[in-house]
């Protein structure tokens, strides 16, 4: 069994923890007695945070050309895979 990835909120650039201590476990649907990560229980705070980060991003973004906005989420995309 492998080590649970320990996740937790990316906001303004930065990897924060949440307000509160809770947390959220995400299991191998084949192996549900494998946790495969652990999230953090955000809170109306933690969101709140998170709105407050975009609404100020998004001045800039908006600026971005469209094509390069489809780039950036390409990207992302193919990061994740």
């Amino acid at each position: 069994m492998t080590t649970p990835l320990f996740c937790r909120n990316y906001i303004n650039g930065q990897w924060l923890s949440a307000v509160g201590e809770g947390t959220l476990e995400s299991r191998n649907p084949a192996d549900k007695t494998e946790v495969v990560a652990t999230f953090p229980r955000s809170q109306v705070k933690d969101v709140d945070t998170a709105v407050a980060a975009a609404r100020k991003a998004y001045h800039s973004w908006r600026k971005v050309p469209a094509p390069a906005r489809a780039e950036y989420i390409f990207r992302v995309g193919e990061i994740l895979l």
